[in-house]
């Protein structure tokens, strides 16, 4: 099934993560579900907009929580996933994303978890707290090639977060966004009009069974699964 939302706007939503008062005003505190989602990915059609076409959410299973595992183009692969997925998500992302003005703001309101990979105990504190959420119930939403990607060749996956999945016994739910680079390249901190963002949800990966050791394997199993859905896309939206 398709969905489409005409204008998934970014900064409104940052605006009102960043703002304690307007989280309040608008009923956006945690104790109200999916607050993520509303917040990060609020409609509301302020400024620059792009429409976003997605996928696949027949494949997220209501109530369970799993490890979003998501390729990386842009900041606005955060919103589009957030608005693609239908259940309770936080996520993860690098140490320097929660330094830019706003939108570090708005990322530590909703509860997401920063980590710098070159730094074993900001990595350890990461593991850690993303397992603890996982636990509670949240989905975790995950890039990890750490790094960003355009088309359909993606890097080398970090395997710590396929570890903790593994270890809690929790699917993975792939994902993964096109053309988020076109409507807000790199180096640029404001979207730019004209562009159909398209997210795709892919079918679950269960974990049961399944031991630390088998971490490689599956992250290469779900990186190939990610490709092939990328040159899918891009076939049909070159």
């Amino acid at each position: 099934m398709v969905g489409t939302c005409r204008r998934p706007h970014f900064l409104f939503s940052l605006l009102l993560g960043a703002a304690p008062r307007a989280r309040r005003v608008f009923g956006l505190e945690p104790q109200h579900g999916n607050f993520c989602r509303r917040r990060l990915a609020s409609v509301h059609d302020v400024g620059h907009a792009h429409p976003l076409r997605h996928w696949g959410q027949e494949h997220w299973q209501p109530g369970r929580a799993c490890l979003v595992v998501c390729n990386h183009q842009s900041f606005l692969d955060i919103p589009g996933s957030f608005f693609a997925v239908p259940g309770n998500m936080r996520m993860m992302g690098k140490a320097e994303l929660f330094r830019i003005p706003i939108f570090g703001a708005a990322l530590r309101a909703v509860e997401c978890i920063p980590v710098d990979r070159g730094n074993r105990a900001s990595a350890a504190a990461a593991t850690t707290e993303m397992k603890a959420k996982i636990e509670s119930g949240l989905s975790i939403w995950v890039a990890p090639e750490g790094t960003r990607s355009v088309g359909a060749e993606l890097g080398e996956f970090k395997r710590g977060a396929f570890a903790t999945a593994i270890k809690d016994q929790v699917p993975i739910q792939p994902m993964v966004v096109l053309d988020s680079f076109k409507a807000m390249p790199k180096g640029s901190y404001l979207p730019r009009t004209g562009s159909v963002i398209h997210v795709c949800l892919l079918p679950q990966v269960e974990t049961k069974g399944l031991t630390v050791e088998d971490r490689k394997t599956l992250a290469d199993n779900i990186r190939e699964q990610m490709m092939v859905a990328l040159r899918e896309l891009l076939a049909q939206y070159p």
